[in-house]
This record gives C-alpha cells, sequence and structure tokens, in this order.
C-alpha cells in the first residue's frame, strides 16, 4: 500500500503537535522545580536587579527612563536634565514590564510607588520570578539544539537535566541576575547559526535569526556586544572552509560544496558579504536601541554609563586561573560536571567539527575577555557569575558520554556519576543556604583583606579553600540544620552580635504594605535571614497564612512528578512512523509503469542507477535533512541487494546494465568530513571491478562519495567516470 501526501501531513501534523508536547512538559517540570526552591534570603537579592526594577517601575508608571536611587553609587548617576540613570541596558528591565503588570493584577493596584522603602510585594515577587521563567524557557531550547544535534530523546533528556540542576544556571536564576537572559538569546543565536550549518547555507532566514538573538545579547548587557564579532568570524569561517573543500578536490567527493576553483577576486567572497549583511541587517535593530537609549540619558549615543570606571586591566593570565581554577570563584568547583568533558571532546569535534569550532569560540571570547576585566569576579555573586553563559556549550558535547555509556568500563561509569552528583550538590548548596551568609562571614571575620570600589568589593578570598563559598555553603547546610535544633547562636563574634536571635524567620514589616526594602528599624530583625534556610515556603508571611503556603508546596511539587512522568512516558512511546520521502508521494501518484522493476518506492531512501529515463528519486531523515535529489534515471533493472527487500535503515541498489555488465551502487550513507561532520545524509558510489583510489584518502578505495546536495547531472557523471 502506498503512502499519500494525506498520511504524510498527518505524520508530519503528529510530530510537531509531539514535539510541542515534550517542549511544554519540559517546561512546567524546570520552571515547578525552580520555584519550589525560589529564595527569600534578601527581598531585594541584590542591588543590580533592584535598580533595574526602579527602572521598571518608572517606565510603567511615570513613562520615564529615570529613577530616585535608594542607593548611591555608581550603578545610578546624573545624566540628561540633572536626573538619575542607572547604567544598565533595557534588556532585563523591559522583559520584566509584563510580569510587573501582572504583579498589578494580582496585588488589585493600579499604581505603586517608585523609589520607596514600602513596596507593593506580590508585584515585586512576581517580576523577581523573570529569570526562573527565562531559565526554563532556556533549557527547552538547550533541549531543541541536543536534538538538532541528532542526539535522541533520551540523552537529550539527561543533557538537560544536567543543565538545570547540574550547572550553576540554577542558583544563577534564582539570584535574578541578568546572565539568564544573556545565555537565553546567546543560544538562540548558537542555535540559528547551528540550522544553517546542519542545512548547509540553504535557508539564509537562519543567518538574520542569529544576527537578531547576537543583538539581543547586547541590548541585555553592554559586554554582550561581544557575541556580534563571535557569530560574525564564524561565518566568515564556515563559508572559507566549505569553500576550500570545493575549491581543494578534483575528485567526486566536493561534489555539491559551496565554492568554485574558478571563482576569483569579489565573485568568491560574495556569498561570505551576502551572509555578512544579513547577519548586520538583524544586529541593526539592538544597536539602535541601545545608541537611543543612551542619548537619551547621558546624551551621546556612545556613553553607557554616568561615570567613567575603569574596565580593563587585570593581568590575563591571573583572570584566567581566577575564573577557572580558584576554588573561590573557578568554574570547575562550581560545576564539577565540565570534568566530563576530559571524555567527550575528542569525539564530540569528531562526529561535529563546525559545532565545536562554533562552541570553542564562544568560550575562547569569552574568557579572554573576562579574564581582562578588573571586576572579573562580579561579587557579591555565587561563583564566576559572567561565565555562566557558557554552560550550555560544555554540556552539549556530554552527551558523547551518554552515547558511549555502555563502552566505558565501570570506574570511568563510577567516576562520571560521581562527578555528575558533586555537581547536583554543590548547586543545591547554592540554592538552600543563602549567599549573603558568606557575605557576612567575610566582613565579620576577615575585614581587614577587603577592598572596596565604587561599585563593590574584592573579597581577595578566592585562593583559600576554607572561605569558599562553597564550603561555607555546605557546611552551612548541616550547621543551620543542626542550629535550628539546638537554638544556639551561629556565629559567636563580637562584630556580629548586633545581629538578633540567628533562629528568626525572615519577617516582612507591615506598615500599610509589606516592607521589602528593609529600613533601620528592620535592620534587626532582618539580619536573621541569612542564619536560615532560603525557599520561601520554610518562612512566614503576613499575606499567607501557614496552610497556604503549604498548600502552593505541595502543588508544585505534584506539577514537577506529574509533568516530569509524562514527559518520560512521552519520550519512552514509540514515535510515529516518520513521514514519508517525496519520491514516495509522487510515485504513489504516478502510473506504477514509471517506477523502475524491483525498486520499493515506499522505503526511504532508495537508490537508482546511472542511465535512462529521468525519476525523482529522494530521502528524508532527522531533524536536519530534507527531500534529496540524485541520480534521477532509472537503469532497466534496479534490484535490492540482499533479495526481497531493502534493509532496514535505507535501500541499496544495485542496477545491471545491458548485457549483464554491473554497473555502480548507489548507496545513501552519511557523511562525517571534515567540513560538515555527521550532518546530513550522502551517497556512496562503490565501483565493481578494480579497486579506485579515492580523493585525498576521504573515502575508502573502490568508492567514491557525494553530498547529499550533489547536482543530478555530477553525481551521474562521477558513477560513469568510475566505470571507464
Amino acid at each position: 500500500m502506498f503512502l499519500t501526501r494525506r498520511d504524510a501531513s498527518s505524520h508530519a501534523g503528529w510530530a510537531g503537535i509531539r514535539r510541542s508536547l515534550v517542549g511544554a512538559l519540559l517546561f512546567c517540570c524546570v520552571l515547578s522545580g525552580y520555584l519550589l526552591l525560589f529564595n527569600v534570603d534578601q527581598p531585594y537579592h541584590n542591588g543590580d536587579w533592584s535598580t533595574r526594577y526602579e527602572v521598571t517601575c518608572a517606565i510603567v508608571e511615570h513613562n520615564s527612563f529615570a529613577v530616585r536611587p535608594r542607593v548611591s553609587d555608581a550603578r545610578v548617576g546624573p545624566g540628561v536634565g540633572g536626573h538619575s540613570y542607572a547604567q544598565y541596558t533595557l534588556g532585563q528591565t523591559t522583559a520584566m514590564i509584563p510580569l510587573y503588570l501582572l504583579g498589578r493584577r494580582l496585588a488589585g493596584v493600579t499604581q505603586t510607588r517608585c523609589g520607596q522603602a514600602v513596596v507593593n510585594p506580590i508585584v515585586y515577587l512576581t517580576a523577581k520570578a523573570l529569570d526562573v521563567i527565562l531559565a526554563a524557557l532556556l533549557c527547552v531550547l538547550f533541549f531543541a539544539t541536543a536534538r538538532l544535534l541528532r542526539y535522541g530523546p533520551r540523552p537529550a533528556l539527561a543533557l538537560t537535566c544536567v543543565l538545570a540542576f547540574g550547572t550553576s544556571l540554577w542558583p544563577d536564576a534564582l539570584s535574578s541576575e541578568e546572565h539568564t537572559l544573556e545565555s537565553l538569546f546567546l543560544l538562540a543565536a548558537a542555535y540559528a547559526a547551528l540550522r544553517y550549518t546542519l542545512q548547509r547555507r540553504k535557508n539564509r532566514l537562519w543567518v538574520f535569526v542569529m544576527g537578531l538573538a547576537a543583538g539581543l545579547v547586547f541590548v541585555t548587557r553592554i559586554a554582550g556586544v561581544i557575541a556580534l564579532p563571535i557569530f560574525a568570524l564564524y561565518l566568515v569561517i564556515l563559508h572559507r572552509r566549505r569553500a576550500g573543500s570545493a575549491g581543494s578536490a578534483g575528485s567526486v567527493g566536493s561534489v555539491g560544496f559551496a565554492g568554485s576553483t574558478g571563482s576569483t577576486g569579489f565573485a568568491r567572497w560574495r556569498p561570505v558579504w551576502r551572509d555578512l549583511l544579513l547577519f548586520a541587517l538583524g544586529a541593526l535593530p539592538s544597536l539602535l536601541v541601545n545608541a537611543v537609549y543612551d542619548a537619551l540619558r547621558f546624551g551621546s549615543p556612545l556613553r553607557t554609563a554616568p561615570y567613567h570606571t575603569p574596565t580593563f586591566g587585570y593581568p590575563p593570565l591571573l583572570g584566567l586561573a581566577n575564573l577557572l581554577v580558584s576554588p573561590g570563584k573557578g568554574l570547575l568547583w562550581y560545576t564539577p560536571a565540565v570534568c566530563a568533558l576530559a571524555l567527550a571532546l575528542r569525539p564530540f569535534w569528531r562526529r561535529f567539527p563546525l559545532p565545536s569550532l562554533l562552541f570553542g569560540l564562544i568560550c575562547a571570547v569569552y574568557l579572554a575577555f573576562y579574564a581582562n576585566v578588573v571586576y572579573w569576579h562580579g561579587d557579591p555573586a555565587w561563583g564566576p557569575r559572567y561565565l555562566y553563559p557558557l554552560l550550555p556549550y560544555l554540556v552539549l558535547p556530554l552527551g558523547e558520554v551518554f552515547r558511549r555509556w555502555r563502552g566505558y568500563r565501570v570506574r570511568v561509569r563510577g567516576a562520571v556519576v560521581g562527578v555528575l552528583a558533586a555537581s547536583f550538590l554543590v548547586q543545591l548548596a547554592g540554592v538552600t543556604v543563602s549567599y549573603w551568609r558568606y557575605w557576612h562571614v567575610m566582613f565579620g571575620y576577615h575585614f581587614d583583606q577587603i577592598r572596596g570600589y565604587v561599585w563593590g568589593y574584592d573579597f581577595n578570598s578566592w585562593w583559600s579553600p576554607a572561605q569558599s563559598p562553597i564550603f561555607l555553603s555546605l557546611s552551612g547546610i548541616a550547621d543551620i540544620t543542626h542550629k535550628m535544633v539546638t537554638h544556639t547562636p551561629l556565629l559567636q563574634h563580637t562584630a556580629l552580635l548586633h545581629l538578633s536571635d540567628p533562629n528568626e524567620t525572615p519577617v516582612y514589616r507591615v506598615v500599610g504594605h509589606a516592607s521589602l526594602y528593609l529600613t533601620d528599624a528592620d535592620e534587626l530583625r532582618y539580619g536573621a535571614n541569612w542564619n536560615t534556610f532560603t525557599p520561601w515556603w520554610l518562612h512566614q508571611y503576613p499575606w499567607w497564612d501557614a496552610r497556604t503556603v503549604a498548600l502552593l508546596a505541595l502543588a508544585l511539587v505534584a506539577v514537577c512528578l506529574i509533568s516530569g512522568g509524562a514527559l518520560l512516558a512521552l519520550l519512552a512511546a514509540p514515535p510515529a512512523p516518520p513521514a514519508p520521502p517525496r519520491s514516495a508521494v509522487s510515485l504513489a501518484r504516478r502510473p506504477a509503469r514509471e517506477a523502475a522493476p524491483g525498486v520499493d518506492a515506499r522505503v526511504p531512501p532508495s537508490a537508482e542507477g546511472v542511465g535512462g529515463r529521468v525519476l525523482e528519486v529522494g530521502a528524508t531523515g532527522g531533524t536536519d535533512t530534507g527531500a534529496r535529489r540524485i541520480a534521477r534515471r532509472p537503469a532497466s533493472g534496479c534490484a535490492p541487494v540482499g533479495g526481497a527487500g531493502p534493509p532496514r535503515g535505507g535501500g541499496v541498489c544495485r542496477p545491471h546494465g545491458r548485457g549483464g555488465r554491473e554497473r555502480p551502487t548507489v548507496r545513501p550513507a552519511a557523511h562525517r568530513d571534515g567540513v560538515h561532520g555527521d550532518v546530513g545524509a550522502g551517497w556512496d558510489v562503490d565501483v565493481p571491478g578494480p579497486p579506485r583510489r579515492g580523493g585525498a584518502g576521504a573515502v575508502p578505495t573502490g568508492a567514491v562519495r557525494a553530498g547529499a546536495d550533489a547536482a543530478p547531472a555530477d553525481v551521474g557523471r562521477a558513477a560513469a567516470d568510475a566505470v571507464s
């Protein structure tokens, strides 16, 4: 029975619905898990986010970018008209506006006061949930990227779980910093670059999307401007490598690649300039937004902050060591899962050379940039927060570990499991114990080594394991649990005696509204917060009773378990039959006599011999291959090799010529070359008779290889030349 176009449409429709369900369930699972440990250790948690919240409030309530600073430091300063403006870009500020409006509706108010010590807690906490939502979206996009790289549903889900709960993405999402939004846009640009690469530059819309997403990284952070040269350079390398592959070969292995040996001068660079122009058009709106915003605030499109403070000048080698391996800030300590890259880098490079090159560019540029920044540590913060946008590209190669899992020895498996468990434990300590515990310990015990800046502090504790936030948080889990039972002070030091009873839970002052910005009268009660666990359901609120808090927490647990279970069941279920190739659909609508004898058009992909009448034959498969056209001339006879039918996974036809002479065998195959990696199907033409030497050792002796997008005439000529 032949499949019709209606059958193909139904299969494609079910595949789309299944992908949407997987994305929705994954989003709900991660979001509920993050919300379950939403922190209330310090109401505004960090001054950066608090300042951005004030800008959001000013935009919504007063249609203005000017703010009334609650704290006077270098983050807010004078600008146009004598007003005060924040130094931050509009990315996180504008993304917060929908949640701010939702919070007002939930609170039943039509307006809130900006720049006040007393704010509406419902509005404030609803806006604070922005990064949690963005992190869940990031995990969904990460899963889609893993599937794009041809990892199976279960390995892709395992990678997503590692990213969500085994890396510093988790505590960073709860810190309300802007790096989660930066990571989301950066991964969107990388996803577009991968789609463009795997589709062999056939859909240039992805170049525009790449530029748009890279530009939004710049709108999120001023330092995000480094994303623009990263992807522009990748486009140049992509074109030059493919053009070089085409120009290097007198062999059929180069058939269908971009470039031409006869192209010189501007014509050779025309595809590069065309893509760079399209990339620039995508990034242009973001550049204009930042320029106009700077001009409105500070009178110049090139002035990005109210004060000129030194940014660069830190010793790069020392900064690199601090960011990667120091006990207090090293990425290897805050995300131990990256240690498993020792097993994954080589196979990932061999399988995906161009994606590996893209990931390497992103990591190298970020490391080189922030290693030279004076404020490289970003304190107060959990770990090297400026490197957190690199986490997806450090986790994706671990898919090779999961693919080869059964081939490893027991000791190797145990080491990988241990590293992943340690990584999860570090993140759990970071989201359950307040980072401000470390802050107060340093100020109370080691004040003499702290260096102050106009915008923050250097604790100079990065190479002291005993002063590492990881150590203090891990020990804090045991300390807080023990002290909550024994009711004894956590810290015995005269510098901290003013901090009230450490067993108190955070209680918000109520003066018309609950106070989230703490006044002097609240300082004693507030001082207890950092000596308790941070999850919201462990604390008291004047607007919720204990029963409501418990029910909300249980509801989040139920959502997490139900969505996670449904996701596992959906991924474990066998997928719908794949949509047939276009050739099968076209053959089903033609008279049977048009199909060559012995060719079953229902089984994708099929291959036909060289010579004879024109007949369209295609192949589909995976997420990055579409209908392919190969030698479109059926032979007088073509029977599947091996007898009754084609083998599983693809047909191999051995055409027979006139007079019984055996012709070349055209076989679908996944090409793994140095330019494209394992991306898309191609065609192997096996030559009968004495072996012939292939081109540059890329294919075995006696075979000729052609790309999946090779022109029919080129494939036919290759096979004819091989026989002659």
